[in-house]
């Protein structure tokens, strides 16, 4: 979790995924937006930030797959 709310996910392949959840203007419902690592809003509601870190290796972070 960030200090301002967002949560920040990093998926298997690299890819930095940073979503709000935040109330529609007539506070009917909340809504996850999606916004770019330095905390500006990506635009048009689009889903890919297009930010990646270096991805990390299976071995670092899923259970060793059993042998047969």
């Amino acid at each position: 979790m960030h200090p301002d709310g967002r949560r920040v996910d990093i998926r298997p392949n690299g890819e930095i995924i940073s979503t709000l959840k935040e109330w529609l203007p007539d506070h009917s419902r909340k809504i996850t937006n999606r916004y770019f690592y330095d905390g500006k809003p990506v635009p048009n509601g689009g889903h890919n930030t297009g930010e990646f870190v270096e991805p990390i290796g299976e071995g670092t972070f899923l259970p060793p797959k059993p042998e047969k």
